[in-house]
């Protein structure tokens, strides 16, 4: 048969076929020979060519390879495709179905339908055997990964549009492999989501689920919305979470209430972040549009928008928000918090005017909020940060220095003092016992006392007791951050003369500060930062103390009472002092 068609060619004579095979799935090494033999053996063969489409990339960015193969008759071709479907070609199967020589049929979506949840195990084959019985199959498909792993989705064509509504009826929701399935109506992509109307969404994307969060556990508290057609949870290659899924409702109602309901939620000892899923090209618009929408809110609220630190770790967003309204009208506040929903101790608070946050700068700097004293400075981006730092550290490097020569190093990424124009009026709250906070110190303060030498100043005796100052009444409520040697299981006469003497001694330090002037003061606090610093840096002690000099006295007695605090600030000097050596 192959013979007398290549001598009609011969002759000039052209016969079109009237069947044709298509041929997908054809691993990238294959040759058009390999092609030629295995359906040449059959009756009818005709002729067979191979296409490498270098414009449309497989998953592992190779060329996609398919194949036309005709026959003279269409039966003879089902008996190919019978034959051939599935058969391994380098160690890939070939995936044989009747060609479509109309496009509109091939892209309607007739009798086509979407099957989720599949087991690992399940290949194309298996897909087929499993649809087999509702009728005849054009096509059937199961999605891999660049590894050629089952994506756990697939893709089934029937002849008629009624084998493939029995399919859905019937297949949907059966087990198979222990898993069950889901069964639907193929959709097209602009049929899944119209963006005229965006809530019209059934399937959602949930992460930040912790390890012990089974696909079980989530599907019952998924259903207590609606019934849901199927829910995964994405797995590595050892089987574990990789901490994020999608459940997908059958009514759009249940997915907006499941949302709403799951989402910031505690589930295990994680927050859950529930959302609409989205297609990467959505995602990408998305994330454009609210960094647009960002840099619009910064340049509206430029000047406007707070930094608030030392935060107790019970205080929520509405505490926070109720004590800056009495300054004035707040337009959003945000504590930021780990993925375990723990507090980090700092966040953001955006007043409307300009105005109103100077005004907020010069009131609750310092004051006392849920028993510990807040820090609270005008927000400032990662640009502006880097210039004023650039900008002080030019500024210091052209100061004389008359004992020491000031060394080369950049200051840390603090945030400034608030700027001469926000002297702190007299005190708005109650302030700590024993204590009152003085107003911010101003740079041409913090350039007086630059040059000052550490050992002049140091005060030997009860002040220089380090540990003491983590005693002091005056912060007692910032217990949970302080660092306290364990209790004795009995105290002792002698030891608690001692303690006495100490808590004493916090009082006239506490009391001693607040009358002491500007320089006193600035002296008294050196000599309790630098022996804290040395326990930590030793040699670069002196150095790094200089620079926490540079902090308002609010943060500086955050410091001392804070170890973890004052850790992360030397941890940042001594960062930023390495760098300006190596440069």
């Amino acid at each position: 048969m192959a013979a007398a068609a290549a001598a009609a060619t011969e002759a000039g004579i052209f016969e079109p076929p009237t069947a044709a095979l298509y041929v997908g799935d054809v691993e990238a090494q294959v040759t058009e020979a390999q092609l030629i033999d295995i359906f040449s053996g059959f009756h009818g063969y005709l002729s067979a060519s191979l296409v490498r489409n270098s414009s449309s990339l497989t998953n592992n960015g190779g060329p996609r390879c398919y194949a036309y193969v005709n026959f003279s008759t269409l039966e003879q071709a089902r008996q190919a495709m019978e034959a051939t479907n599935h058969r391994v070609v380098n160690g890939k199967a070939i995936r044989v179905m009747e060609a479509q020589s109309n496009a509109e049929t091939r892209t309607s979506g007739i009798g086509n339908i979407f099957v989720k949840n599949l087991h690992d195990s399940i290949d194309n084959a298996k897909l087929e055997e499993i649809f087999s019985k509702y009728g005849r199959i054009l096509s059937c498909k199961v999605t891999v990964s660049e590894d050629g792993n089952s994506k756990g989705y697939g893709f089934v064509q029937f002849e008629s549009p009624e084998s493939a509504s029995l399919a859905i009826e019937s297949a949907d929701g059966s087990i198979v492999e222990g898993k069950k399935l889901s069964v639907s109506k193929f959709m097209r992509k602009e049929e899944r989501f119209n963006p005229e109307n965006p809530e019209e969404y059934r399937n959602l994307y949930f992460k930040n689920l912790d390890d012990n969060v089974s696909e079980e556990m989530l599907r019952e508290r998924f259903s207590e919305f609606g019934e849901i057609t199927s829910l995964l949870v994405s797995k590595d290659e050892d089987g574990r979470s990789k901490g994020f899924g999608f459940v997908n409702f059958k009514e759009t109602a249940a997915a907006q209430q499941a949302q709403r309901s799951m989402n910031m939620i505690q589930l295990g000892s994680k927050v859950l972040y529930v959302a609409r899923a989205q297609k990467k090209s959505e995602r990408q618009q998305s994330l454009r549009q609210q960094s647009e929408q960002r840099s619009e809110w910064l340049q509206k609220y430029k000047n406007c928008n707070l930094y608030v630190k030392n935060i107790n770790d019970d205080v929520d967003d509405a505490q926070l928000r109720d004590h800056f309204s009495k300054i004035g009208s707040v337009v959003a506040t945000r504590i930021m918090r780990t993925e375990n929903g723990v507090s980090k101790g700092f966040g953001f608070v955006c007043l409307s005017t300009v105005d109103e946050a100077a005004k907020s700068v010069t009131l609750l700097n310092g004051s006392l909020f849920h028993g510990k004293p807040l820090y609270v400075a005008i927000a400032q981006t990662k640009e502006e940060r880097r210039r004023f730092l650039e900008a002080v550290h030019a500024k210091r490097n052209a100061a004389a220095a008359p004992l020491f020569p000031i060394p080369p190093f950049a200051f840390p990424p603090f945030l400034p003092p608030p700027p001469p124009f926000l002297h702190q009026p007299p005190f708005p709250f109650p302030p700590m016992p024993g204590f009152a906070f003085p107003p911010p110190l101003l740079p041409n303060h913090i350039a007086n006392c630059m040059g000052r030498p550490p050992l002049p100043f140091r005060r030997q005796g009860r002040f220089n007791n380090a540990g003491a100052m983590f005693r002091r009444p005056g912060f007692a409520p910032m217990a949970a951050n302080r660092v306290l040697p364990p209790p004795p299981q009995q105290e002792k006469p002698d030891e608690k003369s001692r303690r006495d003497s100490n808590q004493s001694e916090e009082e006239d330090w506490s009391s001693h500060l607040a009358a002491a002037s500007p320089q006193r003061r600035e002296e008294m606090i050196w000599d309790r930062l630098l022996p804290l610093v040395q326990k930590l840096k030793g040699e670069l002690a002196p150095r790094i103390t200089r620079i926490l000099m540079e902090l308002d006295h609010a943060e500086q007695l955050v410091l001392l009472e804070s170890a973890e605090s004052l850790a992360a600030k030397v941890e940042e000097a001594e960062n930023t002092i390495n760098q300006t050596s190596n440069n």
